[in-house]
């Protein structure tokens, strides 16, 4: 390319190299940001997948509490009536088969009066 032959012309091919630089600049700073933003991005990613199995922890911390609440709760039954039973007398009127029912209305399903396998297991 020919060389310009005014100050003019000087002028303008340092304003486009300027331009040029200026460009570089702003473009480097635009890579750098989303290299920035996609870095975090992918921490975001990682923090989520930490979460979520940390919430599954919990789920599963949660239900493990259940069932012991829910096995304590039976067995507490289950030693209620083996202290009770053998207080009972042996022939209960309605009056008090009804009470029982209702008592056991009240508890949890799995912590409901015991079978007669149980009873039997009390008496031994």
């Amino acid at each position: 390319m020919a060389a310009p032959s005014s100050n003019g012309q000087d002028a303008a091919y340092a304003d486009v190299h300027e331009l040029a630089a200026e460009a570089g600049a702003i473009e480097a700073d635009i890579e750098k940001f989303l290299d920035e933003s996609l870095i975090g991005d992918i921490n975001s990613a990682a923090d989520a997948q930490e979460l979520d199995a940390s919430l599954a922890d919990r789920r599963e911390q949660r239900a493990a509490k259940a069932r012991v609440a829910e096995r304590a709760a039976e067995l507490l039954a289950a030693e209620l009536v083996c202290k009770i039973l053998p207080l009972a007398p042996r022939s209960a009127s309605r009056a008090g088969d009804a009470a029982t029912r209702a008592a056991d209305a009240s508890l949890p399903s799995r912590a409901r009066r015991p079978s007669s396998a149980m009873r039997r297991r009390c008496a031994s």
